[in-house]
């Protein structure tokens, strides 16, 4: 999932088409992010793969936050946009999360 952004406006969105199962709680996320320039981040998430909450800054207290049901799918996505310089190179992105503990026994 490598995107490549060169001028101000340009953003990708990484979309996410297999639901996370059992997720307790977000913890923070990682990311593989290369380049020069000013760029924002922002997520979503929804319980099911067609309806997404509103974008928001992604920030430690915004993912912190997100409650969430054991019981429910959990979707995520991301979008990167430049704001100035650039190019950067995003070669990664995803979520950290906590799951319930009776999920791994049954794997």
């Amino acid at each position: 999932m490598q995107a490549i952004l060169t001028s101000p406006g340009d953003f990708v969105k990484f979309t996410q088409d297999q639901a996370i199962l059992y997720a307790t709680q977000l913890t923070g996320w990682s990311e593989d992010i290369a380049g020069s320039g000013v760029y924002k981040k922002e997520f979503r998430w929804g319980t099911t793969n067609r309806v997404r909450s509103s974008w928001v800054d992604l920030t430690e207290n915004a993912v912190k936050s997100v409650v969430l049901d054991p019981n429910n799918d959990l979707f995520v996505d991301f979008r990167i946009t430049l704001i100035s310089g650039g190019p950067i190179t995003i070669n990664n992105i995803e979520i950290a999360y906590n799951q319930d503990p009776i999920y791994r026994d049954w794997e």
